[in-house]
């Protein structure tokens, strides 16, 4: 879906230089689900499933798409 490319581009972008090894496979496995789940869990529409509950699906949370 283009809108969760947006969204996911913006946070890349602010943030994967920043990230570790680690980090950025629990970010891949973000990026493995399918796009209308993620945009669900980004609105706050559907909870997050408890094996993205990590540090960087938190921080994907919280970013502010718009600034």
């Amino acid at each position: 879906m283009k809108e969760t490319d947006l969204l996911l581009g913006r946070f890349a972008d602010k943030h994967l230089q920043s990230f570790d090894s680690r980090q950025l496979a629990l970010y891949e496995a973000i990026l493995s689900e399918n796009d209308p789940e993620i945009l669900s869990w980004i609105a706050g529409r559907e909870d997050l499933p408890a094996k993205h509950n990590n540090d960087v699906s938190k921080l994907l949370l919280k970013f502010k798409f718009y600034e």
